[in-house]
């Protein structure tokens, strides 16, 4: 089965695409062409558009059916390619299955015919046409809209973020309503999916998104952004301090003032223990664990704060589909308890912390344990830090690192990495890296 769902494109935006099509048809025989979702009266103009969509892909010659009746006695095998053209895409599944092209496709499909449907005719390729409710009106009154289903379970809506700014947000808060019982992707008008025999190969570079319970995830290109917390979203340095000092009162060792253990923050709590007192002995390490643990239970999430704007920047990228999460050297449990306590935490997806893991940062582990978690590819990833231990963890991961000066580590020791780009603060750094204010 190999099936194109095109976002409703045309000329300029649909070149990869048709040159992906003449790549994998049958060059010997036509195009059957179903404009069905348009009026009659717009057939001849159908034709004109069609023959000059298609004129780099190479095929003999493009044939168009004008009714129902006239495609129910058509062979689909004797054809390179169907394909099916935009409008009204109610009209169009309702003519398919009452002249029974619908199954005669499904059989072609499942033979190793290709399809491509462009706007309503890459809709009726998804699950339901429920997704489409406020883009064409059911004039036709038909009942059973369920499509082909090729993508299975997922439905589709097409010209997503190619419209005006106030019909797509009349979408966005529709799809992400219905998502909570069905899962919808949303083209723009540039983007092409090949389904090809169960394989999605993405054709364009503009993000799409896809909904489902109840959110909207981008896809394609940059689309989730991790975190460390301290230093980088917000300050716990008063919490730390009072920990560090009654686990090293506690052991007997010598006190340590707030700016040498302000230095250690982003260290693993044994690594933190050596820094401080410069005993090597992992069980001295682990009672200074145990006793830091203890009191930061205590003092931790009360002390805490976020910098200014980072809430606003939370919800900013949860609002244009990015994926969020948080990679530690702290709990993961005391980071969520801490933007609980900001009404943050339902805007984070995963939140991986020393407890997660079995090595903490510079090891990749935490990040590489946050992307699987999420379903996204290492370089869709952002991953955001203030010091060069988040920097060598981004680096051993495999992922763009964009550093922060908002913790000890500077500019130039940040640009002895890799890095994206290096700025004051995640809120800059935001609206210079994202392109987002």
């Amino acid at each position: 089965m190999k099936v194109f769902l095109c976002g409703g494109g045309a000329g300029e935006q649909t070149i990869e695409a048709n040159r992906r099509l003449n790549e994998v048809i049958d060059h010997t025989k036509p195009c059957l062409y179903i404009p069905l979702a348009m009026e009659a009266e717009m057939y001849d103009s159908c034709y004109e558009w069609i023959t000059g969509e298609l004129k780099e892909v190479q095929i003999p010659c493009i044939e168009m059916v004008r009714s129902g009746a006239e495609l129910a006695k058509k062979n689909f095998s004797d054809y390179s390619v169907v394909f099916i053209g935009g409008g009204n895409t109610y009209k169009l599944l309702k003519d398919l299955k009452e002249c029974g092209a619908f199954d005669k496709l499904r059989t072609y499909l499942e033979q190793g015919g290709v399809a491509f449907g462009g706007s309503a005719g890459a809709i009726i390729f998804g699950e339901d046409l429920e997704s489409c409710v406020l883009d064409d009106p059911n004039d036709v009154g038909l009942t059973d809209t369920a499509g082909m289903d090729v993508l299975k379970g997922i439905s589709l809506l097409c010209h997503f973020t190619s419209r005006e700014k106030e019909e797509d947000e009349r979408s966005k808060e529709y799809l992400l309503g219905i998502s909570k019982h069905r899962k919808v992707l949303a083209l723009p008008e540039e983007v092409t999916l090949f389904v090809n025999d169960g394989e999605v190969e993405v054709i364009g570079e503009r993000p799409y998104y896809s909904f489902e319970n109840g959110r909207m995830y981008k896809q394609n290109g940059l689309n989730t952004v991790i975190f460390d917390f301290d230093y980088t979203l917000g300050d716990t340095t008063n919490g730390i301090v009072l920990s560090a000092q009654y686990a090293l009162a506690q052991m007997g060792e010598e006190e340590r003032s707030y700016e040498e253990i302000k230095k250690t923050i982003g260290l693993s709590l044994s690594e933190t223990y050596k820094a401080l007192t410069g005993n090597m002995d992992e069980s001295r390490a682990d009672r200074f664990f145990t006793l830091f643990k203890e009191k930061a239970d205590e003092v931790m999430v009360d002390s805490a704060t976020l910098y200014p704007g980072v809430k606003e920047l939370l919800v900013t990228l949860r609002e244009k589909g990015y994926r969020i999460g948080i990679v530690t050297t702290k709990f993961g449990y005391r980071v969520r308890n801490i933007m609980k306590k900001f009404d943050a935490e339902d805007l984070l997806d995963v939140v991986i912390g020393v407890g997660d893991v079995a090595k903490v940062k510079p090891d990749p582990e935490g990040l590489l344990l946050a992307i699987k978690q999420l379903g996204v590819k290492k370089e869709d990833v952002l991953y955001v830090g203030d010091s060069h231990v988040d920097a060598k963890a981004a680096e051993a991961a495999g992922m763009k690192f964009a550093g922060v000066l908002t913790g000890t580590t500077t500019r130039e020791e940040f640009l002895k990495y890799p890095c994206e780009c290096v700025e004051e603060t995640v809120t800059a750094l935001l609206e210079k890296f994202l392109g987002e204010k």
